[in-house]
């Protein structure tokens, strides 16, 4: 049996630009990241450094101005928005700094809508569907929460229904965009503690960014991101 860790995300000389004025101004420039499956990296970098950028790009929300980023064994920005838009959709979650929950939906709703709006192979049935969104509002503490609606919920309760949203289609990445960010320091270290297990008991890979070098627990492969450039730290 081979021991050899697959590449699960490959981003090679990505540059991205956006017009501000009349000038063009470079966010990346010609930034390559390796991440192999089940690794746990945090991008670290100050506000305005690139960091949400490069996770649109990693995810498929945002097309590069030059280079590739391949997830598994597809070449995203060489598919048709159709199939990036499938691939994202079942192997990658997102979990966003502002939760990006529906106001009208419950949490158990707001954690099965993905696996609706996707048709998922490993997803045959409703029963399924609900039987792993209770697995999961089991996972994150929230059980006795699942009819509650956001606004009935902290800020940390609904980062981590964001967080069983993510997970509800068994992705094989997941992108943070800093996590943790609009919450306080309790809630904020639940959420890392939340994400750090899921990488070490249940091997789901994370690239998670931040501008605080200060996140608690600090674990896995650490970069830097500063001047559209990436460097170890």
């Amino acid at each position: 049996m081979s021991n050899v860790t697959e590449t699960i995300l490959d981003i090679k000389r990505v540059r991205k630009s956006y017009k501000i004025g009349r000038k063009n101004v470079p966010v990346l420039k010609g930034m390559d990241l390796k991440i192999l499956q089940g690794e746990c990296v945090l991008l670290l970098g100050p506000s305005g450094s690139g960091k949400s950028t490069l996770l649109h790009i990693a995810g498929g929300l945002d097309k590069p101005d030059e280079g590739h980023v391949i997830i598994g064994k597809e070449n995203i920005y060489q598919l048709t928005d159709r199939k990036r838009a499938h691939i994202r959709n079942s192997k990658v979650g997102f979990v966003f700094q502002f939760y990006n929950l529906l106001p009208d939906l419950n949490a158990f709703d707001n954690i099965i809508l993905p696996a609706i709006l996707e048709k998922h192979d490993k997803m045959r049935s409703k029963k399924e569907v609900e039987n792993r969104a209770f697995y999961l509002l089991e996972l994150i503490g929230l059980v006795d929460r699942a009819s509650h609606k956001p606004s009935e919920l902290s800020g940390g309760e609904q980062q981590r229904v964001a967080t069983a949203r993510a997970l509800i289609n068994e992705p094989e990445l997941i992108l943070a965009d800093e996590p943790t960010g609009n919450l306080d320091r309790e809630a904020g270290d639940s959420v890392m503690e939340l994400l750090f297990n899921l990488n070490e008991k249940n091997g789901t890979t994370l690239l998670i960014v931040s501008h605080n070098p200060q996140l608690s627990g600090l674990r896995g492969r650490i970069l830097s991101l500063d001047n559209g450039i990436i460097e170890h730290i």
